[in-house]
């Protein structure tokens, strides 16, 4: 199990980017841990579902190494707005 701080600064409001990812989804506890570590549970927001788990993640970049999981893995499952990977980054865009 990782320990690491999940406690970031808040991002200035952008808006959200909004995923549903299902349980079972491999890349799924990897992405959170991710976003735990390096977002902050500060500008994340979990809503579970019987199957899913319905993510709103505050717009921001930020720098994403190796965690098991790829940009391209959580695209499938992206419901608004848009997830970008340039330059060692991760970059959520709100559709507002």
């Amino acid at each position: 199990m990782p320990v690491f701080p999940i406690h970031q600064s808040t991002f200035e409001y952008k808006g959200y980017v909004e995923l549903e990812i299902p349980k079972d989804t491999v890349v799924f506890y990897p992405f959170v841990d991710y976003l735990y570590e390096t977002w902050g549970m500060e500008n994340i927001r979990l809503r579970e579902q019987d199957n899913t788990i319905v993510l709103f993640i505050r717009a921001g970049e930020r720098p994403i190494t190796t965690k098991g999981f790829y940009a391209a893995d959580i695209l499938p499952f992206l419901i608004k707005g848009d997830i970008y990977y340039e330059e060692g980054h991760l970059i959520f865009r709100s559709s507002y």
